[in-house]
């Protein structure tokens, strides 16, 4: 055994000091350094989401223009708004369960009432009124129900 720090074979010690002298990597940082990466990556991840928003918002365009009307809702949920969806399926059981008495029966279940029922729901609290318009008109289009008077609908499958 050897009395005092132990030499390495190239001449380096090992007292717990770290000797980084013929190492090409820059071990110290000015002041300042960290600050600049942390900038660079918050920049990165700015662009980033930015970017992610870009691709979002042209898909959401997309949608829209080639299926109709894309529905923001709550929890950054996007919905297509077309016959079959889950929109469509609740306004169905809205106009289904509207008109089994009272004046509704033989009349229909009126476009407000719609409306609504549905801002009373959780899930579609924040529909704008054009969006249950369209959607009632695609439901009329795709023969799921029909207008008995004016703003008001009738299932035709119950």
């Amino acid at each position: 055994m050897q009395d005092g720090p132990a030499r390495e074979e190239g001449g380096g010690s090992r007292t717990g000091i770290l000797d980084h002298s013929n190492d090409s990597r820059n071990w110290t940082a000015g002041p300042g350094s960290y600050r600049k990466d942390a900038s660079a990556k918050i920049d990165d991840m700015e662009t980033a989401k930015r970017d992610a928003l870009e691709t979002l918002t042209a898909v959401l365009l997309h949608l829209e223009s080639s299926n109709g009307c894309v529905l923001s809702r709550p929890g950054q949920i996007f919905e297509v708004i077309r016959p079959g969806c889950p929109l469509a399926n609740k306004v169905m059981a809205i106009i289904n369960e509207a008109c089994t008495g009272g004046k509704n029966a033989e009349r229909g279940c009126h476009r407000l009432q719609v409306e609504d029922t549905l801002r009373r729901s959780r899930d579609y609290s924040s529909v704008p009124a054009c969006v249950v318009t369209y959607l009632l008109d695609c439901l009329e289009t795709s023969s799921d129900l029909f207008m008995s008077e004016p703003q008001r609908y009738m299932a035709l499958q119950t």
